[in-house]
């Protein structure tokens, strides 16, 4: 399948990776001490004395209620003339159409937001109204303060019926709470969205002679013709057989090696099933070992880079858009960002997406993202909670697309869509000044309802068509070529390994989660560069379990026994 030339505008590019790729959330292990003052009042009252003020969650408030907030930025905000972060067409219908004036308190870049939170948590300065986050350790340390409020009484009360559907489930719910209430509220992410595949570069293939590969040992022989076959034709051995990047672990969401663990039992860094139902942790297993010693014999015989473990996924994807590299792990809806760039630096290039290969007898396995990975927190002394969730159940009506829906289309036309003939567009080129991913300008990310882009995707590719709005907006702001991604992914996404830990951090993570990160770090390392024999492993599991990884097995299990009873 050649790439085409699609009329995806880089902001299409900003949009789609902004709402598909997985944010880090800090450690939280600053040392910083928390108040432990108790909540003054009770949702159950703060949600009373917003009921006074406001009209409820279905009309405009008057008098306005305040929500205040803080901006942790991300990247270049853009906006459109002269708006700003306070002052936008977001905080204008807001404003207009709920009755919610949005005040920013402070804004900072995304990696100090947590330290500037914890720092004012210390010294018992005031708190912002509503914080979004992804650190779940700021999360816990604002419950145990006993500043935040239990929000379940109030999503039970003032939450759309659509938006409750879609946290049902109640383990979505576990990061946020404690003794049985939900001090955060989980926005969820696309499921499947940073799961991997194998792009390769398909002319490549053709021009050796090659198939895709079923297999890690199909693979080698691939890796081994990229690497010695000259497949870009300039006489020269100038190319990798697979771009990898270690440089944010082993498991990101692009150039990772989630799938070679996982082919043999093995996912760094999460909790996993063992053999007797009692959880283990991924990277002390033996296949984590078989793994290490793959990627140190790819090491030796260049298929990987020697740059790998100083690159990120973004590094190690520009091996591939500049023709140095023929393979690239990675999500779905890579045929947007970086792979769409392949073609203008190598004419002629043709890019096509395959399922991981498995184990030599089938096994397939691959790092599974949750969806709940990042959370709303409220000030216990919030009176106007009830104008928080009409804010929200609104966010999640454009977030969806919901039918009837004043967003039904999209949140703002002449942002992020235009009508042309009746009927909705999303192609950047279409909106003057392009496309803005405008959801960067509310004070929470749209809680999407996890299934819905990638199952429409899907269906897009079975040869559906679009009627609904959300499939509309599917066929209109992605290319075919991620519909075809998505579908082969959807017929192995049961093979996805997925950490089964997900409380806080427990307190030996907190108190020896930095030096077992750190050993491990340096041992896999200097195993896959040669620096230490592949038996090496075996030590760095003692070592792991002596230096307290035992005692957190212990913890996680405990936590895990609490939730299956």
């Amino acid at each position: 399948m050649k790439l085409k030339k699609q009329s995806i505008s880089i902001a299409i590019a900003t949009t789609l990776l902004l709402s598909l790729l997985t944010a880090c959330s800090s450690s939280g292990n600053d040392g910083t001490s928390s108040p432990t003052n108790e909540p003054t009042a009770s949702a159950t009252a703060q949600a009373s004395a917003s009921e006074e003020t406001g009209s409820g969650t279905n009309g405009k408030f008057d008098p306005p209620v305040t929500i205040n907030t803080v901006g942790c930025v991300v990247g270049t905000e853009l906006f459109k003339g002269d708006e700003t972060q306070e002052n936008n067409v977001a905080t204008k219908w807001a404003k207009e159409s709920l009755g919610i004036d949005v005040k920013y308190m402070w804004m900072t870049k995304e990696d100090q937001c947590s330290s500037k939170i914890r720092l004012a948590l210390s010294s018992n300065e005031a708190l912002p109204d509503v914080l979004f986050t992804y650190d779940q350790q700021l999360v816990a340390d604002l419950t145990q303060s006993g500043k935040l409020m239990d929000l379940g009484e109030a999503f039970d009360k003032y939450a759309s019926d659509e938006f409750k559907s879609s946290l049902s489930d109640a383990t979505l719910w576990y990061k946020g709470m404690k003794d049985g209430k939900r001090y955060a509220l989980p926005v969820l992410e696309s499921r499947h969205q940073n799961e991997p595949l194998f792009w390769f570069r398909e002319d490549w293939l053709k021009k050796l002679e090659l198939q895709a590969p079923k297999t890690i040992e199909d693979l080698e022989a691939v890796m081994d013709a990229f690497v010695n076959r000259d497949p870009d034709g300039n006489n020269e051995k100038d190319t990798v057989g697979i771009s990898l990047g270690f440089a944010n672990g082993f498991n990101q969401n692009m150039a990772d090696t989630s799938w070679l663990f996982g082919a043999y039992g093995a996912m760094p860094g999460f909790y996993i099933k063992g053999a007797d139902g009692k959880l283990v942790y991924g990277s002390t297993q033996p296949g984590a070992k078989q793994a290490l010693a793959k990627l140190r014999d790819w090491m030796q015989k260049g298929y990987v880079g020697k740059d790998a473990f100083s690159q990120g996924g973004g590094e190690a994807a520009a091996l591939v858009t500049n023709g140095k590299s023929g393979i690239l792990p990675g999500p779905y809806w890579q045929i947007v960002w970086p792979i769409q760039d392949v073609a203008k630096t190598n004419p002629g290039a043709e890019m096509r997406a395959h399922s991981v290969p498995s184990a030599a007898d089938g096994t397939i396995g691959f790092r599974g993202i949750g969806v709940d990975n990042s959370f709303v927190v409220v000030n216990k002394d919030f009176k106007h909670v009830d104008a928080l969730f009409a804010y929200l159940n609104k966010l999640y009506e454009g977030m969806n697309f919901i039918p009837g829906s004043e967003f039904a289309n999209g949140f703002f036309e002449g942002y992020d869509y235009v009508m042309q003939d009746g009927k909705p567009v999303y192609d950047g080129s279409k909106v003057e000044g392009g496309l803005l991913d405008i959801r960067r300008n509310f004070i929470v990310p749209p809680p999407a309802n996890a299934d819905a882009l990638f199952n429409n995707m899907v269906k897009l590719h079975s040869g559906v068509e679009p009627t609904t709005p959300a499939e509309i907006y599917a066929s209109g702001a992605y290319p075919k070529e991620t519909w075809e991604a998505a579908a082969l992914l959807d017929q192995v996404k049961d093979r996805a390994i997925y950490n089964q830990f997900k409380g806080v951090p427990t307190p030996t993570m907190l108190t020896k989660g930095d030096y077992l990160s750190k050993l491990e770090s340096e041992t896999f390392s200097k195993i896959v560069f040669g620096e230490l024999p592949i038996d090496a492993f075996d030590k760095f599991v003692e070592d792991w379990q002596a230096g307290g990884g035992e005692q957190i097995l212990q913890e996680v299990n405990a936590w895990y026994a609490s939730v299956n009873p």
